[in-house]
């Protein structure tokens, strides 16, 4: 996971950006590799990736 952010402000208004990318899956980069046929295409994260990027602009 991912996040930045940023914020802006003077007297009565202000405004702000927040940044975050998020990448999940079976394994984890720490996972225990196997070695021989059948591994060699396993990647990380594996399974079912997610792949979430959001982006929150927003003043106040």
């Amino acid at each position: 996971m991912y996040i930045a952010g940023s914020s802006f402000s003077k007297e009565n208004l202000g405004f702000f950006l927040n940044v975050s990318f998020v990448q999940k899956g079976e394994h984890t980069i720490q996972w225990d590799w196997n070695m021989g046929r059948g591994y060699t295409d396993q990647k990380t994260p594996s399974g079912i990736p997610e792949n979430k990027l959001s982006l929150v602009i927003g003043a106040k």
